[in-house]
Order: C-alpha cells, then sequence, then structure tokens
C-alpha cells in the first residue's frame, strides 16, 4: 500500500532505501585485535537492514579482525564478530537466547560472506564441532517461522469455513 501511497515502484523504493542506508554514518575503527561487534539500534541506525547492502557485513572485515561473522536475533541487534570457532560456540547461545525472548525476532542463525562478499548463511560441513549448534539453530528458525505461516493457515481456513489439515514442523 505503501508504494501506491507513494507513487513510486518497489526498485525504486529499495533503491531509495540502499541509498539512504549507504548515506548513514559508520564510526567505527580497526582493533588491534580480533573483536565482537554489537549494533543495537535507537530505530533510527537500521544496522540488521545493513546486512541487505552489498560489501557491507564484508567491509566490516578489519573492524572485527578476521571473515566477518553476523548474528540478527532481533530487529534492533546485529552482532559481528570474527570467524572463531571458538566465539562463536558462545555466541550461538546467547543469540539463540536473545532470539527466544525478543518480541521482534529475525534469526538465531549466523550469516558470513562469501568470495564476492555477499552475505550467505554460514556453514560448516558434517563433524565440524560447530555442525550441531549451527542444525540447532537452523532448525530452531525453520520450526518457528513454518509454525507462524500454520497458524496463520488455521485461523484463514477457520474464517473460511474450509476443513483442511495443516501439518506442523517438529524439530528433533
Amino acid at each position: 500500500d505503501h508504494l501506491v501511497d507513494w507513487g513510486v515502484t518497489e526498485a525504486q523504493a529499495f533503491d531509495a532505501a540502499r541509498g539512504n542506508l549507504e548515506a548513514l554514518p559508520s564510526d567505527l575503527t580497526s582493533p588491534d585485535r580480533p573483536a565482537v561487534v554489537r549494533f543495537v539500534d535507537d530505530g533510527n541506525a537500521y544496522f540488521v537492514s545493513r546486512l541487505l547492502l552489498d560489501g557491507w557485513l564484508a567491509g566490516l572485515e578489519p573492524v572485527v579482525g578476521g571473515r566477518p561473522v553476523a548474528f540478527a536475533p532481533d530487529n534492533n541487534t546485529l552482532i559481528v564478530a570474527a570467524l572463531a570457532d571458538d566465539a562463536l560456540a558462545g555466541l550461538i547461545d546467547v543469540v539463540e537466547q536473545e532470539y527466544r525472548e525478543a518480541v521482534r525476532s529475525v534469526s538465531p542463525c549466523p550469516y558470513s560472506v562469501d568470495e564476492r562478499g555477499a552475505v550467505v548463511p554460514y556453514a560448516v560441513p558434517g563433524g565440524h564441532p560447530l555442525h550441531g549448534p549451527l542444525s540447532r539453530a537452523t532448525g530452531i528458525l525453520a520450526g518457528e517461522r513454518y509454525g507462524s505461516q500454520a497458524a496463520w493457515l488455521e485461523a484463514q481456513y477457520e474464517h473460511d469455513g474450509t476443513d483442511v489439515f495443516v501439518a506442523q514442523l517438529i524439530v528433533v
């Protein structure tokens, strides 16, 4: 509805949003050792949305001291750390708790960058020490998102008087 009110196309709206994000200041400096950066939004910085800007997360490599891995447990929090298994293991637990307690949760999963600097889900091969915790985070995200979709469908079908079974996703 906003697009109609504004008289713009979807592409124009996204181009304007990207331009606005790129114009926001970034006062980060490079640390003398790997660091964890916690961005807490006051409603005007759109830190989580900045993940959608090509190269933004990759540009934090000198700030965190290595390949960046980002977590967005809720719409106002972005945590970025250098890729280091020992640090990530602890962060995964913290982020899961914040995600579960959030009013407007986003994801318990970590994201990193590929060789082109594009944001991608952070993944490790089976047998890797983080494979279990990362699989758990992915399962939690899938279960909660599917659960909210199933609840919406059930309410819609009940409202329409349609007798349809909506399966539940059970994560074990």
